[in-house]
């Protein structure tokens, strides 16, 4: 009788575990299933964005030829264009596209994507790496439908494609480096031509789906992931290279305008790594996301008011970094946040900020039908302008008219931030499209 009873019991915690099994299968399809949709959202979006740029386009044509010759509004955008030495491109960022599947130990992988390539491309001497060895097979430049009409202003080709092939991501890596080398290509730092993808385990949990939308205007898990640990990497990089120390060893550091910790996910993870968790902060005027970072990543985390000051310590920071910030102020409410950064970090302390510069005024298109745009970057302007109000965190502040879309020209920066801090350098496209600005506070 003892041995039916524990035969029973035995096959009854089989079955529990099949039928914890095929739940687990299940979740998993559903899952792909889910993911499966969002990447296609993601690449009809794009599609729309390009055929908007292109609707655009083809409208100047039609009335160009319908007047029997050439448009006079794009002929004219396009000489002031050029007066203004804006067609050629400033920064040439290569991108991977975001349906890409996750790199796995062991298996093969192939990467696509693009990239700016100004004519002409017949002695093009380039090739990428992937973490400091040639991929196994590299096809580039392939063709890039439509990019000459979506950068009508370049003079570039219907090219700038590739398709880079590994046949086995090694075995014991926790990352990825994607690098492209052009010879004769000077850069000021390697953050622009570098791409990197994590493959370790993440050990943080991510923010629901609302929450990655008020961050990066989508859903999309693998774009948090992914541009999280991108942007990470970069600033860490960076850090390297003007400061000798990795990000995690610049001390106090402070991430402002953290969101829900796209960035600070990877930061707080190295700092625990090294025993520094406690020297990690985030801050947000999304009170919502700032307190799940402190719940959720174990880092120091508040909610602070849209305008200065803020209830931090005088010289408390050694390094303060703020991606897509100063991208959404007004120019007075900039100069607010400039004097109170200042004030809180320490003499000699850094900071780390990204501006839509001339890089992204160019990947944007340059649309004939926002001529004022241009003009922001002629010397007799400011060199400061409000391209439209940003909605992306309507209901989530405490005014609807607060974030904005904000453009800076380089001149600008050096000028007037320079009242405030040491400006060290502005790298171009060390974020994507995003210039990155280095900074010191005086002593």
């Amino acid at each position: 009788m003892f041995v039916l009873k524990s035969r029973y019991k035995k096959c009854v915690n089989e079955l529990n575990g099949l039928r914890s099994l095929n739940e687990k299968r299940l979740t998993e399809l559903n899952e792909l299933s889910s993911l499966n949709e969002k990447r296609l959202t993601e690449l009809n979006e794009l599609s729309s964005l390009n055929e908007k740029c292109l609707t655009e386009l083809n409208e100047l044509k039609t009335a160009a030829s319908a007047a029997g010759g050439p448009d006079q509004r794009q002929t004219q955008f396009l000489g002031r264009l050029r007066e203004l030495q804006l067609t050629k491109f400033e920064s040439r960022p290569f991108m991977l596209a975001p349906n890409q599947s996750w790199p796995v130990p062991g298996k093969p992988c192939e990467f696509v994507g693009q990239m700016i390539l100004e004519a002409p491309v017949g002695n093009l001497s380039a090739r990428f790496t992937i973490n400091g060895k040639p991929f196994d097979e590299v096809l580039f430049p392939l063709p890039w439908p439509g990019v000459k009409s979506l950068y009508w202003f370049s003079e570039i080709e219907d090219l700038g494609g590739f398709k880079l092939v590994c046949d086995r991501i090694p075995e014991g890596v926790s990352e990825l480096e994607i690098r492209y080398v052009e010879k004769g290509r000077t850069e000021r730092s390697r953050a622009s031509s570098t791409y990197f993808i994590p493959i370790r385990e993440e050990e943080s949990p991510l923010p629901d789906a609302a929450r990655r939308i008020r961050v990066i205007g989508t859903d999309s898990i693998e774009g948090f992931r992914s541009s999280g640990y991108n942007d990470f990497k970069r600033l860490d990089l960076i850090c390297r290279e003007f400061f000798g120390r990795e990000l995690a060893g610049m001390g106090r550091v402070l991430d402002w305008g953290c969101g829900s910790g796209r960035v600070t996910r990877y930061l707080a993870a190295e700092a625990r790594r090294h025993s520094n968790l406690e020297g990690i902060h985030g801050a947000d005027i999304d009170g919502d996301n700032a307190a799940w970072c402190g719940q959720n990543l174990g880092i120091n985390s508040r909610k602070i008011p849209l305008y200065p000051p803020t209830d931090f310590s005088d010289n408390w920071f050694d390094l303060v970094f703020g991606i897509s910030v100063f991208t959404h102020l007004n120019e007075e409410v900039q100069f607010k946040w400039l004097a109170e950064l200042r004030r809180i970090i320490r003499p000699g302390g850094i900071l780390l900020t990204t501006v839509h510069g001339l890089t992204a005024y160019q990947y944007v298109g340059m649309p004939p039908s926002r001529p004022e745009l241009a003009e922001s970057w002629a010397p007799e302007n400011s060199g400061f302008f409000i391209s439209g109000n940003n909605a992306q965190l309507d209901g989530f502040i405490d005014s609807n008219d607060y974030y904005l879309n904000v453009f800076h020209r380089s001149e600008y920066i050096r000028k007037r931030w320079s009242e405030y801090f040491e400006v060290l350098e502005i790298i171009p496209g060390a974020l994507g499209t995003h210039d990155l600005i280095v900074l010191r506070k005086r002593a």
